[in-house]
């Protein structure tokens, strides 16, 4: 399974803002002087995000959390991979069963 945070961008955000000094000034001098680190630290979390967007939009997501089953499923409202696939399963199964 691989997971992607689309809401990864905004976690980022906040994770920066926790650190940063409190005038403007010297927030700017931090990012400045931080930037290459962050910027290396931050990348694979940005495109995991942007790739979790364009995947979002590809499968219609409405709504976080959400959870893609063999790119054909949306769940929604879980987050643990193993209690989605288990609905997923139970869900095929009833249709199965009916059909």
């Amino acid at each position: 399974a691989t997971i992607y945070w689309m809401d990864g961008i905004a976690r980022m955000g906040d994770e920066l803002s926790k650190g940063l000094p409190k005038t403007e000034k010297e927030a700017m001098a931090y990012m400045a002087e931080k930037r290459p680190a962050i910027e290396q630290k931050y990348r694979p979390h940005i495109a995991n995000a942007g790739r979790g967007i364009t995947l979002g939009m590809k499968y219609g997501i409405e709504k976080i959390p959400a959870i893609v089953i063999n790119q054909e499923s949306v769940i929604y409202g879980l987050t643990d991979v193993n209690e989605a696939i288990a609905h997923f399963q139970k869900v095929k199964q009833a249709q199965l069963e009916k059909s």
